[in-house]
């Protein structure tokens, strides 16, 4: 089920863009305004006969929608390029938020990699091979002339970054570390 309220189809989109025509996209004041015309045609006191006030607004919003329109378009063409380039990252990235929509738990947990040096943390990140980056280029600043290789721990899968200089080989104190980022508390987890 997709995250947020029904998607257009690609038809629905290509006919309100027909309709719409060269519309260029809302400015931000717009959708301020539209706001604000909402708000007011709630909070005011609408007389029993002929509502001139919601009328004007109303005429108001309706001379002014095809820029809305043109956002809400070129908005979900970005979401359809997103996913389409990266439709496994924006599935694990979403699938938390999916699961508190739909009251049902997350099915994966989400597992990031955190680069460090001895106890100092370097940075986090959604790929084991741009935290081994950063611990490289981190570690090449005090050994410039070494070769770095990667020593994987089989039990604890954490990656430790060895330094190879004149032929001895030694560890730097830079590791990499699988983390899994949990979407709910279970009680019963090892702690």
């Amino acid at each position: 089920m997709p995250v947020g309220p029904a998607r257009l189809t690609p038809e629905q989109r290509a006919a309100i863009a027909g309709q719409i025509g060269d519309a260029r996209p809302a400015t931000p004041g717009l959708l301020v305004a539209f706001g604000k015309s909402v708000r007011d045609r709630h909070e005011h006191e609408h007389p029993k006969w002929e509502d001139l006030f919601c009328m004007n607004l109303s005429s108001y919003m309706g001379e002014r929608m095809a820029p809305v329109l043109r956002r809400l378009l070129d908005l979900e063409d970005e979401v359809d390029a997103l996913k389409a380039s990266r439709p496994d990252r924006l599935t694990r990235t979403f699938a938390p938020v999916q699961a508190l929509r739909e009251d049902e738990p997350a099915t994966d947990a989400l597992t990031v990699y955190r680069a460090t040096w001895d106890v100092a943390p370097l940075g986090t990140y959604t790929t084991e091979a741009e935290a081994r980056k950063h611990a490289e280029d981190h570690a090449r600043r005090d050994i410039p002339a070494a070769t770095f290789d990667w020593i994987v721990d089989e039990e604890d899968g954490i990656a430790e970054l060895v330094a190879t200089v004149d032929g001895d080989e030694n560890p730097t104190g830079y590791v990499v570390t699988a983390l899994e980022i949990a979407s709910k508390y279970d009680p019963e987890a090892d702690e």
